[in-house]
């Protein structure tokens, strides 16, 4: 008796059919669990203690066995469910049955038991892959010694590249794919806290130098004025620090906190002299230094301010706590003029005129371009490098998105500039 006599065409349809479904469901499986997301595992399995995530994790440690046992069972049913596809054609039309059946399987086999499953789980793969995972899990089981020659075959093949298949590699990200990631977030978190994590992935491609605030702007008590103006300004302070120091901040005696002025005006108790005892010690920083360290810095010498030297040792500005916090959460005020003391004040055509002595940093975060910060730290050296000398009064000019007119220039710098964002 033949073999196409043996089962009949009911059971030969029957067998196909769960054939072409283990196809569909390796195919699936491959697709569905080369494309979950190993992060949200991770998340599920240590925060939410998931099994199944963790059950997932585990079969993923060993890619080469997973994607053998997948495509043995792959390809496995794919040649069974010919066979019996052939046995069916040829009793059903004789010899042309086995051509038609060849053609008939492959289409099938094409749209449901590979591109279907396929494109589905690439979609949806985290939410298969905890239904597969125990199946792979037997197969793997059932079929090891399969797996294990494989496997050795393989090595053996990539031994002479130097490539081992058994070693378990965790992918890591850098900043940069991180800052990506977060971009692609879409609607999943807010527009805040968007551009909190983006500020926080930033700061270790920034320095001090880029925020801190320049020696000609520093705020600090110069014990060489009349005790009427120290005293005047220790009053009216905007700031609770304030740097100690003599005729120029080369003679640096410290770091005042009002606070404790304020405890010596109340005993009654306060001059220059009792000024400079109250001074603590202020810490140095190169200009080089990245904001994340510096950020570590703080937390580590418990202070809030320290003084930025360059590398010959001379004082070149000063940075906060709070300046470093803005990076990651923007201004503590909402209103441009309040934020930037009138540097930046918006006009009723839509530019903006700036003091050129704000920082490229600043502008492009209140004004949202995309001006170089490489290139120099204020708006002034910004223009000064592009057109490489210091322009008249009046010359226009355009950088990436921002077109710029000068407006006042004196003492061979740029005063002030009117911008002009293309986006409005």
């Amino acid at each position: 008796m033949g073999v196409e006599h043996t089962f009949s065409i009911p059971v030969l349809l029957i067998i196909l059919l769960l054939l072409i479904f283990l196809s569909a469901f390796f195919s699936a499986s491959e697709t569905s669990l080369m494309s979950v997301n190993r992060y949200k595992l991770r998340h599920l399995a240590e925060d939410k203690d998931h099994r199944g995530a963790r059950n997932v994790l585990k079969l993923l440690q060993r890619t080469d066995k997973l994607l053998t046992v997948i495509l043995m069972g792959n390809t496995v049913a794919n040649i069974f469910a010919s066979s019996v596809a052939t046995l069916i054609g040829a009793q059903l039309y004789g010899e042309s049955g086995v051509l038609i059946a060849t053609i008939f399987l492959t289409l099938f086999v094409l749209i449901f038991a590979e591109i279907g499953p396929k494109t589905i789980m690439a979609r949806y793969p985290q939410r298969f892959s905890f239904i597969a995972v125990l199946p792979l899990k037997l197969s793997l089981l059932i079929f090891y010694p399969f797996v294990w020659f494989g496997n050795t075959v393989v090595k053996l093949m990539l031994l002479p590249f130097r490539i081992n298949i058994s070693q378990h590699k965790i992918e890591e990200l850098s900043a940069e794919e991180l800052k990506h990631i977060v971009r692609e977030t879409d609607d999943s978190i807010s527009a805040k806290d968007e551009q909190m994590l983006m500020g926080i992935l930033e700061l270790e491609s920034s320095s001090v130098q880029d925020i801190m605030i320049p020696r000609a702007e520093i705020i600090g008590i110069n014990l060489d004025d009349d005790w009427q103006v120290i005293f005047k300004q220790l009053m009216t302070s905007q700031y609770t620090r304030l740097p100690l120091y003599s005729d120029s901040f080369e003679n640096i005696y410290g770091i005042l906190h009002l606070r404790d002025v304020l405890h010596a005006f109340a005993e009654s108790d306060l001059d220059k002299e009792k000024l400079i005892e109250l001074a603590y010690d202020p810490i140095y920083v190169p200009e080089t230094t990245r904001l994340d360290q510096q950020l570590l810095n703080f937390q580590r010498t418990k202070r809030r301010i320290a003084l930025v030297v360059d590398e010959y040792g001379e004082i070149h500005g000063l940075v906060t706590l709070e300046d470093i916090l803005e990076e990651i959460v923007g201004d503590f005020t909402t209103n441009i003029a309040e934020t930037t003391d009138n540097d930046i004040i918006p006009q009723t055509d839509g530019s903006y005129i700036v003091d050129a002595s704000v920082t490229v940093r600043e502008i492009n975060r209140h004004l949202a371009l995309e001006l170089p910060i490489g290139e120099a730290k204020t708006m002034n050296g910004l223009i000064i490098v592009y057109l490489d000398g210091i322009p008249h009064s009046g010359t226009c000019l355009q950088i990436k998105n921002c077109r710029m007119e000068i407006i006042k220039v004196a003492e061979n710098k740029i005063i002030a500039i009117k911008i002009y964002p293309l986006n409005n």
